[in-house]
């Protein structure tokens, strides 16, 4: 279970009440491992799908609008819906697989998808993941690397 302000979230509503925003596109999580280790990443909690359009011409749950594309030269018509991820359950990466979660916390929420890479990054170089031996980050961004860093 995922804690923010020392509060158990277990739904997106409750995650927006919380944190004071109208929509949340993510959020920065800190998940601690029983061996000591710990890792900072960021998950969405929300995706956008393109399906095709139902036959009524009826909206489906969470429907944002309907888009007409150009695909290999013919128009395409498609349905864009907002769906939940798998956030509720994500336990992070397999970098360590082997030791259980002892904590999930939430760090921050984020409203939009570029919000979430700057405070990922962010939050990153605050705890100095690179530079802790505890921490199972191995980058940043792809730019800074664990081990490399020439100092």
């Amino acid at each position: 279970m995922w804690m923010y302000k020392e509060t158990v979230v277990q739904d997106l509503e409750t995650l927006k009440e919380l944190s004071g925003l109208d929509s949340v596109f993510g959020f920065i999580y800190g998940i601690e491992y029983e061996d000591g280790t710990y890792y900072i990443g960021k998950k969405q909690v929300t995706k956008m799908e393109y399906l095709l359009p139902l036959l009524s011409g009826k909206k489906r749950k969470g429907h944002i609008k309907f888009q007409r594309k150009k695909k290999k030269g013919r128009l395409t018509a498609s349905e864009v819906v907002l769906k939940e991820t798998n956030w509720k359950t994500y336990t992070g990466s397999t970098l360590n697989a082997e030791s259980p979660v002892v904590r999930k916390t939430i760090l921050k929420v984020c409203p939009t998808k570029r919000n979430l890479t700057y405070e990922e990054a962010k939050y990153l170089f605050i705890y100095e993941v690179l530079e802790d031996e505890k921490s199972i980050n191995e980058n940043i961004l792809g730019s800074f690397y664990k081990g490399n860093l020439g100092v």
